[in-house]
Parts: C-alpha cells; structure tokens; sequence
C-alpha cells in the first residue's frame, strides 16, 4: 500500500495546484484518483477551473463548504480562482 498524505495540519490556506503536482508526480500514473463521498470514495471524474468567494457564514469545522462557486448571491470577500475537483 502506498500512503503519500498530501496536505495536513501545516496547510493552512488550502492546497495549491503546486503542491498537489509535486505530490502526484511520485504516484504511479496508474492509480485512480478518488474523492471522498457520504458513505464510502467515488471515483474523480471532473476537474474544472473557476471563481469561487467565501460564504459570509463561518462554516470551520462543519461539512459544509466554506466557499461558493460563482455566481452565488451568498458571497462576501475576495473573489478568485480555484481547481474543482468532482466525482
């Protein structure tokens, strides 16, 4: 089994695209990328570029995201643009 954690505790503003290359790069290009799901992994079939911006509720801790996709009206702060990653 190979365990390659990519993130953790000294991530604090989230992963970038840099990041998670250089930890991909030393993965087996064969492996399957999965996200997880409510009640088990699915398979990652989608990745996509777009803006996203902050919900104005303070979500930390929580399972609901704190961020949205634009357009959302339920927005507040800086605006800018993320890889989203979809099962």
């Amino acid at each position: 089994m190979i365990t390659n954690d990519i993130g953790g505790e000294n991530i604090s503003q989230g992963l970038t695209v840099a990041q998670l290359i250089a930890h991909l790069q030393v993965l087996p290009p064969d492996l399957y990328v999965m996200v997880p799901a409510e009640g088990g992994v699915n398979h990652l079939c989608k990745a996509r570029v777009t803006d996203v911006a902050r919900h104005p509720r303070d979500w930390t801790r929580t399972p609901v995201g704190q961020f949205r996709e634009l357009p959302q009206d339920e927005t507040v702060g800086e605006v800018f643009s993320a890889v989203l990653l979809e099962f």
